[in-house]
């Protein structure tokens, strides 16, 4: 299969911040996936798409693929694609000053971590996938101390106590 290695050349290039290059290699990703009706390589180009848009300055554009790829990863049964895509998301509302439709969508965000986190057994599990959703609560906080909601803050600093 050449699916997946496209889309790693495409998450390649988003990281080096070559957008169009990224935009071009994620439809290709996307095509061959749908081709073979690999719905969770979908997801992941749609929002590999959306990245790649919204660091092309098309926010719009990002939100029309993230859309697409939450409901692929809810289709799928997908909770962290789920959550990056909410996150990628209230990134967006953050940016545009929707501060009440950021704080929903980091809410999404980490309700679904949070769901998986059940899931594990061990605290040195939870500590080593946390780590990996770092700046989803970063950004979480940030958002509600912008929106003079303290309290919501401090809730997303104690997950666990909630």
């Amino acid at each position: 299969m050449t699916e997946q290695p496209c889309l790693v050349v495409a998450q390649t290039l988003i990281g080096q911040e070559q957008w169009d290059e990224a935009i071009e290699h994620c439809e290709g990703a996307l095509v061959r996936f749908r081709q073979v009706d690999d719905q969770l390589g979908q997801a992941d180009a749609q929002l590999a798409l959306g990245l790649a848009h919204e660091g092309n300055d098309e926010l719009n554009e990002a939100l029309n693929h993230y859309d697409q790829a939450l409901t692929l990863y809810q289709e799928q049964q997908q909770p962290l694609g789920e959550s990056d895509t909410h996150y990628e998301r209230g990134g967006i509302f953050q940016l545009r000053g929707d501060l009440d439709g950021a704080a929903d969508e980091f809410s999404k965000a980490i309700a679904l971590v949070e769901r998986v986190l059940k899931t594990l057994s061990t605290p040195q599990q939870w500590s080593i996938f946390l780590r990996q959703y770092a700046e989803l609560y970063a950004q979480a906080i940030i958002n509600e101390v912008r929106r003079n909601a303290d309290e919501q803050a401090w809730s997303c600093l104690y997950p666990m106590s909630a």
